[in-house]
């Protein structure tokens, strides 16, 4: 298993390197001696975002190979946006969360309120998950307690859809197409994601049921393909036995031949 990771890491890794030697933005921060520009491309080089090859161009537009356009209009450089902007800014990728978000507590408050970057950060996001909810953090605008609720109400969930990503990968592993339950586990993660941007228990509790019937038809697909694993490791296991019942009877047949013929 070690090794499946260790070859997979050596030919992604050159692939996200390249892009980063290609972009010009991410050169001129860091060149720049300047650590308001600096800081940035540090915290962003350890985000969600650039583990997945997302780069500054992505978010704030401009030519990423050229200094000349590099922060060009021509290019779609939009450069840092103002703090009302932000949900807008995030909102051309993350679309269905921005639609949920600007129905909840939070965006209700804007243009003053919380947005993305008071929960996510602006540079250094990481993989969402139910750690973001967590009294430091939502205590510096409010009271834990309804964020609590909220994190309660969703942690069954959350927990189930770890719990199938692990079952997927073992199937990955042992050699089975996993495509089909990728993109489905995918899919239902999403809709999951949005909704703890609700910031509402209630619609979340009532939401959270369409949530499980795709999570169980998603499991009942995974369940099939384990069946077909563990008749494989059962047949390769009766194989094996019957191999060394045979070695072992092969062998004593031979030593009985030997033993007849020096007699």
């Amino acid at each position: 298993m070690k090794n499946k990771f260790i070859i997979l890491f050596f030919l992604i890794y050159p692939l996200k390197l390249l892009s980063y030697e290609k972009t010009v933005c991410i050169k001129c921060h860091l060149e720049s001696g300047d650590e308001y520009l600096i800081k940035p491309v540090h915290e962003w080089e350890k985000s969600i975002h650039a583990e997945n090859a997302i780069s500054c161009h992505n978010c704030h537009g401009g030519n990423p190979k050229d200094e000349e356009t590099a922060m060009s209009e021509e290019f779609g450089f939009i450069g840092k946006p103002k703090y009302e902007e932000v949900p807008e800014f995030c909102g051309k990728c993350h679309a269905g969360v921005k639609e949920n978000y600007l129905k909840s507590a939070h965006g209700q408050t804007l243009p003053d309120g919380p947005n993305c970057v008071t929960c996510h950060t602006a540079h250094s996001q990481q993989k969402a998950g139910l750690f973001l909810i967590n009294p430091e953090l939502c205590s510096t605008c409010h009271d834990y307690e309804r964020a609590e609720k909220i994190k309660f109400a969703l942690m069954n969930t959350e927990n189930t859809i770890l719990k199938l990503s692990k079952k997927i990968e073992e199937l990955w592993i042992n050699g089975f197409n996993v495509d089909e339950l990728n993109k489905n586990l995918f899919a239902t993660r999403n809709s999951f994601r949005r909704l703890t941007h609700i910031v509402e228990v209630d619609y979340i509790l009532e939401q959270t049921g369409g949530i499980y019937s795709d999570l169980g038809k998603i499991e009942e697909e995974i369940k099939k393909k384990e069946d077909i694993l563990n008749k494989r490791k059962l047949l390769g296991a009766i194989v094996i036995i019957f191999l060394l019942i045979s070695a072992y009877v092969f062998g004593k047949i031979y030593e009985e031949l030997k033993k007849e013929i020096k007699s």
